[in-house]
């Protein structure tokens, strides 16, 4: 589904390995603090991965013939007497073709402290604030085929009440933008679909990074953190709403060191496991899998798929304040699970909620930090900035993405 695939733009990490300096191990020195500032931002999404992990673009084409109206309950019955009465008639029937497509941005914002407790400890927190637009467009393509349909039924007549739905369709009223818009608003009760802006916080990240290793060929170091539901979470009654926060809290674990291959080259490697923990939400109850929209909202115990993020990077410094960088990223969640007395919307909700993500990642960073320690410059920070393409994946958007990340450390 389209709001479900653009969802999942929303998988930015607050602060991982934020409160790093220099080889992924590195902590804050007892008594420094750490200012961190990023800026992500993702452009012109109009495609994502399906299950099938094909791209596939925000561009549908729909045709309201019979059969589709069939899966919609409030249409079913009209449907299945029309096909019992022509077979012909059913199968030519539509409604028109229509044309969606859409298209997302989103840019975050997140902004951190680090605190060195010692030279091994550092506490952080941090916590993003996303500005996110969906743009849709809509346009009919073709025109209903009433006239054919009540011909077909008047050839195929076998009642005295073929001819009364012939009369019937011949002048059914056309379902054009503003009767869907009707639709979506009278009858399903939700608000108007179109172009949608939004902007808030999202989830809140504290975290605890230890050194465990520091020796002059690598090191090691561990996080143990929780990620707190601050953020807004879409809203059941706008289609396009998307949210910025999961609606639960989470754990998290991290753990990676950094080898020394030279005195200039540095390979990273961490991993981060999150256990999202469940808790309840309001939802709207689908009752088809083809057709989600619902007037009835209800309560449903939710527990989302936990999360693996992996990563391996190389990096080249060619001066004491210029480094270049290149990595792999692997994102991954679990299924997610819906439990609530409407046993068909807990399967249609958890349908295509597990994500995986390939991507690489170049970078490059400005940092004074080193020249700080000589005595050869006034303020110790960085400024990184890196490109991150996704390669492949599943039930995600395929969001390419800018990141400027600013440290100044005090």
């Amino acid at each position: 589904m389209l709001t479900k695939a653009l969802k999942s733009l929303v998988i930015f990490q607050v602060l991982s390995t934020s409160i790093a300096h220099a080889a992924y191990f590195d902590t804050l020195p007892k008594g420094v603090r750490v200012f961190d500032y990023k800026n992500i931002m993702a452009r012109n999404v109009n495609s994502s991965f399906n299950q099938t992990q094909q791209a596939t673009p925000y561009s549908y084409s729909i045709n309201l013939n019979a059969k589709l109206l069939s899966e919609i309950p409030q249409a079913a019955y009209y449907m299945n007497d029309l096909k019992a009465k022509s077979l012909n008639a059913y199968n030519m029937f539509s409604v028109g073709e229509y044309n969606v497509s859409a298209k997302a941005d989103m840019n975050v914002q997140t902004f951190g402290l680090g605190y060195g407790i010692n030279n091994k400890l550092t506490l952080y927190a941090g916590v993003p604030f996303y500005k996110a637009k969906v743009n849709i467009n809509y346009n009919r393509s073709a025109s209903n085929n009433y006239a054919q349909v009540a011909q077909a039924l008047h050839n195929d007549g076998r009642d005295d009440l073929a001819g009364v739905y012939e009369n019937v369709i011949e002048n059914m009223f056309d379902f054009n933008a503003s009767f869907f818009q009707s639709l979506v608003v009278d009858q399903y009760n939700y608000q108007p679909v179109g172009n949608w802006e939004g902007a808030g916080f999202g989830d809140m990240e504290i975290g605890a990074m230890y050194q465990v290793i520091n020796h002059t060929y690598g090191g090691l170091a561990a996080t143990l953190g929780v990620s707190l539901a601050t953020g807004k979470v879409e809203d059941p009654s706008i289609i396009q709403d998307i949210g910025f926060g999961d609606g639960q809290n989470d754990v998290f674990f991290e753990l990676g060191g950094g080898l020394y291959l030279s005195n200039r080259l540095v390979l990273n490697s961490f991993f981060r496991y999150t256990h999202q923990l469940a808790d309840t939400r309001e939802l709207r109850v689908p009752t088809n899998g083809s057709f989600t929209l619902s007037d009835q909202t209800g309560s449903f115990d939710f527990k989302l798929g936990d999360k693996l993020y992996y990563n391996i990077n190389a990096e080249y410094s060619t001066s004491d304040w210029n480094t270049f960088r290149i990595g792999y990223e692997l994102n991954t969640q679990d299924e997610s699970k819906y439990d609530s007395q409407y046993t068909a919307a807990n399967q249609i909700l958890s349908q295509n909620t597990d994500i995986l993500s390939h991507s690489v990642r170049l970078g490059h960073t400005f940092s004074t930090v080193n020249l700080f320690k000589k005595g050869k410059f006034m303020v110790p920070g960085s400024v990184d900035i890196s490109y991150l393409h996704m390669m492949t994946g599943r039930n995600t958007a395929k969001a390419d993405r800018l990141e400027i990340h600013f440290r100044m450390y005090f």
